[in-house]
């Protein structure tokens, strides 16, 4: 798959049904607000976002260079590498939203940097 979609859309519509975010997993409820890439790389794709996970990802943004590429589903893995305070404030959202366990490396970055304080 090529970095870049040929083409896309963006939309912020509010869930009809339940749907899954593609970064933290937690489900977007009905009536909640949510952000939707849909693009066509190789292959048509679509990526649904929760408000909190698109908030964190529009502050990321800011802070990256013009020729860095965001890519879906791996926002906190990149998020790991930001400041401690960053990425705990993220790392709360992932548990407030979130239906099942962190994943491993992100449950030890946490302690590392609990354990730093």
């Amino acid at each position: 798959m090529s970095d870049y979609a040929k083409c896309y859309t963006i939309t912020n519509p509010r869930a009809r049904k339940q749907h899954r975010c593609c970064e933290c997993y937690g489900i977007i409820e009905p009536g909640e607000k949510y952000h939707v890439f849909k693009g066509v790389w190789d292959v048509p794709m679509t990526f649904k976002t929760c408000s909190d996970c698109e908030r964190e990802r529009e502050n990321y943004k800011s802070s990256m260079c013009i020729y860095d590429i965001l890519c879906f589903e791996g926002l906190y893995e990149d998020l790991s590498e930001w400041r401690d305070e960053d990425f705990m404030r993220v790392v709360t959202i992932f548990k407030e939203r979130r239906r099942k366990p962190i994943p491993k490396w992100m449950e030890i970055r946490e302690l590392e940097i609990k354990n730093e304080k």
